[in-house]
């Protein structure tokens, strides 16, 4: 099984923004794509319209950071950039790491070789907490991208 993962751009979220370009080390943005279309388009298109604004918002400010390179933590707060979920899988540890840049979005993400994030999911929430089924999502999204990694299973289309 391969995974196909699509450069998520800017004009996605904010036509009137142009995002910088990248530079030698820039953090590259992917979402994963299921039946020919972007999933975090779709999660954001689930999203009612004060959400939406702040989900553009959040994306905006996660693109400016990714193109400079700059190690997350050094950027963003403990309270934007954090651990969203940890979990052991093929005997090592996974971290699913959490942006909250504006409003009750949370982008879910994973780091991958080379500067490479995959954007799991792009959840509107109204508690810091996970539920179980959140969790679980999260898990199964993160070992599909693991897997295929490792297998060199990953197409960037």
């Amino acid at each position: 099984m391969t995974i196909h993962l699509k450069r998520l751009k800017i004009g996605y979220f904010a036509k009137d923004y142009v995002c910088p370009p990248d530079q030698e080390g820039s953090y590259k943005i992917f979402g994963l794509v299921n039946d020919g279309k972007l999933s975090t388009i779709g999660d954001i298109a689930k999203l009612s319209k004060v959400d939406k604004e702040n989900a553009r918002t959040s994306f905006i400010k996660f693109h400016k950071h990714a193109v400079t390179g700059q190690p997350f933590r050094e950027t963003f707060d403990g309270g934007q950039f954090h651990t969203g979920h940890e979990f052991k899988y093929k005997d090592r540890p996974v971290t699913i790491w959490r942006l909250w840049l504006a409003g009750d979005i949370r982008i879910y993400i994973y780091f991958l070789p080379d500067h490479t994030i995959a954007c799991l999911r792009t959840l509107s929430k109204r508690e810091n907490d996970l539920s179980n089924r959140e969790k679980k999502d999260l898990e199964n999204i993160a070992k599909i991208v693991i897997d295929c990694s490792d297998a060199d299973l990953v197409s960037f289309v």
